[in-house]
């Protein structure tokens, strides 16, 4: 198996360094599986690509790569994930699986031994790490901010459908076949919007889907970069699919 690791950051020169030591460990138990690291940094002021660059000349094996990707600038998360899956889609090397996960240690790497486990029993197109599934919480947010994720997430299920508990979750699995279909450059660029759009894409193209409970941790380091605008833009994404959807 060939899984692509997708890491987009911007200013997190004291996680990334952790997360790459662990997912290096991770690596050492699966011989027999490829892990390439995708590195997507926004020029981070606090030098994160630098950081990562250095790793990458020592933390290496047979079945560990890291791979860098510096863009000019800020242009958040769903411009990064379109850029590296553009990337991805037109090179050379063909991939197994493209796993997503955020820098800030928030995703655990050990949950990619489920990712793997449910890919190879079931042969999935999609595998949602969630946080609204039995066994799965969030660690150490608010109570507030724990009501409008899952206050969201649930309105989103309504107008959306119920495919998907956790539809603004950014810890996922995809295979290379589904990826290779959907048609990215049309991906809405924001954060949650990107998310949510991808997972809606994804199930109007294949049903076979599957989710994993998953503990969110909350940074340790750094600061949350999700605007609270995001909140009304997303709102009004997901009343825009929804429609579309009812049109078609």
């Amino acid at each position: 198996m060939k899984l692509a690791i997708i890491v987009p950051t911007f200013n997190e020169a004291e996680n990334i360094p952790i997360l790459l030591d662990k997912l290096f460990k991770l690596s050492t138990l699966y011989e027999t599986i490829e892990f390439d690291i995708f590195i997507v940094d926004d020029n981070s002021p606090d030098k994160t690509y630098d950081i990562a660059q250095l790793i990458s000349n020592n933390l290496f094996s047979n079945n560990f790569k890291i791979n860098l990707i510096l863009k000019n600038k800020r242009e958040g998360l769903g411009s990064a994930y379109k850029y590296i899956f553009n990337y991805l889609t037109q090179g050379t090397n063909i991939f197994d699986y493209i796993i997503q996960m955020d820098a800030d240690l928030s995703h655990d790497p050990i949950y990619i031994h489920k990712f793997i486990e449910v890919a190879k029993k079931k042969n999935v197109d999609f595998v949602s790490g969630s946080r609204y599934i039995r066994a799965g919480s969030v660690h150490n947010w608010s109570w507030w901010r724990v009501l409008i994720s899952r206050t969201g997430n649930y309105f989103i299920r309504i107008m959306l459908g119920s495919v998907f508990s956790d539809y603004t979750g950014g810890y996922n699995m995809i295979s290379w076949n589904l990826l290779k279909k959907l048609n990215i450059n049309k991906l809405n660029n924001l954060g949650y919007g990107f998310l949510i759009v991808l997972k809606f894409n994804s199930s109007n193209l294949t049903r076979n889907i599957s989710e994993i409970p998953i503990i969110f941790y909350d940074r340790k380091f750094g600061v949350s970069k999700i605007p609270l605008s995001t909140i009304v833009v997303t709102f009004c994404l997901v009343i825009k699919l929804s429609l579309m959807s009812r049109i078609k």
